[in-house]
This record gives C-alpha cells, structure tokens and sequence, in this order.
C-alpha cells in the first residue's frame, strides 16, 4: 500500500469515518489487488518506452547524422507492434517465428558487440555499431511486415 494509502487509513482509525472515507478506502483496496495485474500489463510496456529512450539518446549523442532514421524505425516498430496486438498469442507467436533465423544471429552477435562498447564506453565502437543496429531493426520491420502480410 502506498504511503498516502497508509497516512488516510491511519487518520481514519484516529478521527473515526470521514465524509467518503469509505469509497476512498474501498479505491485503495482495488488498486491494490488490480496492482499485480496492472504493473504485469505496463512492465513490457513502460520497459520498452525507457528502452527506446536510451537508445535514442545513443543515437543523437554518438551519431545525430541518423537520429531522423532512428525515430522513423521506431514509428514504423510501433505501428507493427500496434498490428501485432490485433493477433492472439498463437498467431503472434507464428509471426516472430517467420523473422529468420539469420536476423536473430546478426541480432544476437550485434548485441554482444554493443554491450561491451557501451559497457567499457569505447564511444568509437559505440559510434560504429549505431548503423548496423539501425540496419538490423529496419529489417526486422521490413521481416514483419511480411510476415503479417503473408499472413
């Protein structure tokens, strides 16, 4: 429960009932039980807003030159990943299952690659990695697309 949550449910123990007391009470009950699901709802969500955030300002600190690209790239991810909610599960699973898998060894060697360069801030191999992780994401939109197009 939060610290607000705390500080009205205390005051209400020692003033007795307030005007609403019961509805706001009866508020903070449901929030707590809906929390769990709700920050299970947001997690992948609100992960991937500060994910595309950091990456963003990777970009315009180390190559500004390909910041218009980059937000163009996230634009278009967005809006397949829009598309992709219109799918179940299954059928979601069906369609990351037709990216290659090339993509996803280009993607996971890339990763390593950029992990160690930010990790040691080598701003050059920072620098140099930056296009290749754009080209890798351009594709998987374009893989996507496909997909849910075939599909």
């Amino acid at each position: 429960m939060s610290i607000l949550g705390l500080i009205v449910l205390s005051f209400q123990v020692i003033t007795g009932p307030i005007l609403g007391a019961d509805m706001l009470t009866d508020h903070y009950k449901t929030n707590v039980e809906d929390q769990n699901f709700i920050e299970w709802v947001d997690y992948e969500s609100s992960f991937q807003i500060h994910f595309n955030y950091y990456y963003e300002l990777l970009v315009e600190k180390h190559r500004p030159d390909l910041l218009e690209d980059w937000q163009q790239m996230v634009r278009e991810r967005e809006a397949i990943n829009k598309k992709l909610k219109d799918f179940d599960n299954e059928k979601q699973e069906e369609l990351y299952e037709q990216i290659s898998e090339d993509w996803y060894h280009k993607h996971e060697l890339l990763q390593e690659h950029f992990l160690a360069a930010v990790k040691d801030r080598e701003k050059e191999k920072i620098k140099k990695n930056i296009p290749h992780i754009l080209t890798l994401k351009k594709s998987w939109n374009s893989e996507m697309r496909e997909a849910i197009k075939e599909f």
